[in-house]
């Protein structure tokens, strides 16, 4: 059974086993087995809790460096942006030098800027004559850094927009926006460390965490276990945590998955 818009606020366990999860509206859901593919400090010290995980664990997963965060802006314009001969995936740059372009980052510039107008790949996704564009900048992971800077970043964004989609502002037709009584009030989302652990040579392959996790019946997936983050990779955590909760040999290719029967 799928549970949308239910969050999840505690992983039962006992003796050091998995029992079950806690959901937001107080009901229990009793398994021998849970899979998160979410942040992975979230799931240990939020969810399962300090109390059931070793010392040497702890120590490990608070000293590994995290990736970079994600702020993104959700708009809608009556622009032409087929006229305007607009492609459904850009990226722009505003610096040759990688290094710069990352300290900048972090210091909370915007030199970065993907645009996605999904739309243009498939217009059903919009009213006629409207297009959805989405914004993305790569930043520190540093959530709450004021309404002024987060105004400031995003109307950063939507000029480097223009850059290649002209009249951008004149034609928004929708801004997302965090709701009024938010710690953020800004039309910018934050996204956290969308790669979780950093990509150093410490934190790669198999020095990140394991499937298998101390808590027996608790297995990961996603971007902060093994083999690491990317489209391709997380896809294959999904299918190596499938086999391991079913019982299926983990050697295989990853496709196809040829689960077990029963």
């Amino acid at each position: 059974e799928l549970l949308l818009g239910t969050p999840v606020t505690s992983i039962q366990v006992e003796h050091g086993r998995v029992h079950g999860v806690g959901l937001a509206t107080g009901q229990r859901v009793e398994a021998p087995l849970v899979i998160s593919n979410a942040d992975a400090r979230d799931t240990f010290e939020r969810l399962v809790g300090a109390d059931h995980l070793t010392p040497r664990f702890l120590h490990h997963l608070r000293r590994t460096d995290l990736s970079l965060s994600v702020f993104v802006l959700y708009a809608a314009t009556d622009l032409d942006l087929a006229g305007l001969g607009a492609h459904r995936d850009v990226n722009l740059s505003m610096d040759w030098d990688p290094e710069r372009t990352y300290q900048r980052a972090l210091a909370g510039d915007v030199t970065n800027l993907s645009i996605l107008v999904p739309t243009l790949a498939d217009p059903t996704l919009a009213p006629p004559g409207e297009h959805l564009v989405i914004l993305k900048t790569v930043a520190a992971d540093q959530p709450g850094l004021g309404e002024q800077d987060d105004a400031t970043r995003a109307e950063r964004m939507l000029q480097l927009c223009e850059t290649v989609l002209p009249g951008l502002r004149r034609h928004l037709t929708y801004l997302d926006h965090v709701d009024s009584h938010a710690r953020i009030p800004s039309p910018l989302h934050h996204m956290g460390a969308i790669y979780g652990w950093s990509g150093s040579p410490r934190d790669t392959g198999p020095r990140r965490l394991p499937p298998h996790t101390p808590v027996k019946g608790l297995l990961l997936a996603g971007q902060w276990t093994q083999p690491g983050p990317g489209i391709c990779t997380v896809m294959q955590s999904g299918i190596g945590a499938a086999r391991l909760a079913l019982g299926s040999a983990t050697s295989s290719p990853a496709l196809p998955l040829h689960l077990a029967e029963g």
